[in-house]
């Protein structure tokens, strides 16, 4: 997610795509939405920011990752190979297209 989230909320699309790479992750690496945490949890950093950390905290993320996880068996779709050669899934709508974790 780009953007600075000590100041500003994340968009809807960002919390969406947020998500979807939670949710896919989660099942691929068999993680439980609970046990999700933010880079602040592991290190000297601010980030996510306060607007994206009370939503983590607050446990609304875990709870859509959990919601999408039960509804959805979320893939990783590489759209265009120069894109995948990073290997990170990212949402549709935030890169026109490229990658997407979407439902298989």
């Amino acid at each position: 997610m780009d953007g600075n989230f000590e100041k500003q909320q994340p968009s809807d699309a960002q919390l969406q795509g947020l998500v979807r790479v939670l949710a896919w992750g989660s099942q691929q690496y068999g993680v439980e939405p609970e046990a999700i945490g933010v880079h602040r949890d592991f290190a000297a950093t601010l980030c996510p920011g306060k607007h994206l950390l009370d939503r983590v905290k607050s446990g609304e993320i875990a709870r859509r990752v959990g919601e999408l996880r039960a509804t959805t068996d979320m893939a990783l779709v590489v759209l265009d190979d120069d894109a995948g050669k990073a290997g990170l899934p990212v949402n549709r709508e935030a890169t026109g297209g490229v990658n997407a974790v979407e439902p298989k």
